[in-house]
């Protein structure tokens, strides 16, 4: 029988006083059992690797016509040019003024990065007066598009947040999705996510994970160092 480690054993104390339920270990999958009145919910544990220190407010994205229209024109252009083992994940700073051309220079700068063997590919530009930054990884994807983008409020240190964030809840998932393959089970399967990372906040999870999703889970949380209990597929 698996037994969870200490972190892994804190965050499902914690969620199962959050839920009012209570908690076992599992065979080899699923990580847990959660029992909450009737239900018994498969349950996997995966840790969020540490990220920077970073002194600085979270990034303000916007959502607007214009950036949904960016990364549609982005995903509908490279839909079957970024390999399976690839994900690429762009920044924007706003304003975004020539959305078209915008659009078609970052699809030159993706398909060259996609060209290096380099198990991580960082790209870093300006593109009709917006700094963009682009980042390919290496990793069986678990989400629904290739291409997660973001436009943000120019911010010092914005791009790296949402880089070094996604990129990490990203591996969070693979692993969490190989360790545990996908089970039948009547009442669902959660993903529980130990978070040690005081920064960003969880909006900002919530806001990176939106761009995601992933079906593997009916429900995914996230539980902080102090044992607070938070929704990641929340609105």
């Amino acid at each position: 029988m698996r037994k969870a480690s200490k972190l892994e054993s804190a965050a499902m104390d914690a969620v199962a006083k959050h839920c009012s339920g209570k908690w076992e270990d599992g065979e080899a999958s699923p990580d847990c059992w959660l029992t909450i009145g009737k239900k018994r919910i498969a349950i996997s544990v995966a840790t969020l690797k540490p990220l920077r220190e970073e002194n600085s407010t979270a990034p303000r994205l916007r959502f607007d016509r214009v950036v949904l229209e960016l990364f549609e024109r982005l995903k509908t252009a490279l839909h079957n040019v970024v390999p399976d083992d690839r994900v690429v994940i762009v920044t924007v700073t706003a304003p975004i003024r020539l959305s078209g051309k915008t659009a078609i220079a970052l699809e030159e700068q993706i398909r060259a990065g996609l060209l290096r063997r380099a198990a991580r590919v960082d790209i870093a530009d300006t593109i009709h007066g917006n700094g963009v930054r682009i980042r390919i990884v290496r990793m069986a994807a678990t989400c629904t598009s290739k291409i997660i983008g973001f436009v943000h409020n120019p911010a010092p240190q914005a791009a790296d947040i949402l880089l070094d964030a996604t990129e990490t809840l990203l591996a969070c998932l693979n692993a969490a999705t190989n360790k545990s393959p996908r089970i039948s089970v009547e009442d669902g399967r959660w993903l529980v996510i130990a978070n040690s990372n005081a920064f960003p906040p969880i909006k900002t999870w919530r806001q990176i994970y939106a761009q995601i999703i992933t079906t593997e889970f009916d429900e995914i949380v996230m539980v902080s160092s102090d044992s607070t209990v938070e929704s990641l597929t929340a609105e």
